[in-house]
């Protein structure tokens, strides 16, 4: 069994050691401009070995940071010293011109729909406030 999950990283310390230029003190005095991300938004990870409706409180974290951390350095070609996450609560989604909030946490079920994003965005910045975690 697989569980699909989101999650946002609110910060990634990216391993670029081999890259930085040192003067003779050990200083670092240029830092490489390889376009890494510092953060990142509703990353997708399946997770094998977890059931669809496996709540997220009962999930490894440690297992899920490995996953995320895995994956984006196969993405991005460099090692990560550090990541801060958290899931994603709520995703917004097109469905057919109409904007759906989904409590990702609930198996996608759909809290509220809008003729906008703008409305679902306000919407779902509106309940992450309720939950002080905006």
């Amino acid at each position: 069994m697989s569980r699909t999950v989101f999650v946002d990283v609110n910060s990634i310390d990216w391993d670029i050691g081999d890259y930085e230029e040192f003067d003779e003190n050990g200083n670092v005095v240029d830092y490489p401009d390889l376009d890494l991300p510092s953060t990142l938004q509703s990353v997708e990870l399946t997770l094998e070995d977890y059931e669809e409706n496996t709540p997220t409180s009962e999930m490894d974290d440690g297992y899920v940071e490995e996953v995320l951390m895995d994956g984006l350095t196969e993405e991005y070609g460099f090692c990560i010293d550090f990541i801060n996450w958290e899931y994603v609560k709520y995703r917004i989604e097109d469905n057919e011109g109409k904007w759906e909030v989904k409590d990702v946490e609930d198996g996608n079920k759909v809290v509220e729909t809008f003729d906008t994003f703008e409305e679902a965005s306000a919407f779902e910045e509106a309940m992450l406030n309720l939950m002080n975690k905006n």
